[in-house]
């Protein structure tokens, strides 16, 4: 993960959000996801499945995304 202050401040919060995630009887990831073009950035997402569907968010953020897990699988 870079050192960035920024991306260190979403990492912590993702682990937070993955934390309460625990505490509620979740299984919430955390993913970091390198720019290929720039390694020192990258983007920092929660992620979970449930019913199929995969739901990732940014930690702060109240958009959801989800696809079918499946789509995914070959």
């Amino acid at each position: 993960m870079p050192s960035d202050i920024y991306f260190e401040s979403l990492f912590r919060a993702a682990l937070e959000v993955q934390q309460l995630g625990i505490q509620d009887g979740y299984l919430i990831s955390v993913i970091y996801d390198e720019n290929d073009k720039d390694p020192g950035s990258g983007w920092v997402f929660n992620g979970a499945l449930a019913n199929g569907r995969f739901y990732i968010w940014e930690p702060g953020v109240g958009e959801v995304y989800d696809w079918y897990a499946d789509m995914y699988v070959n």
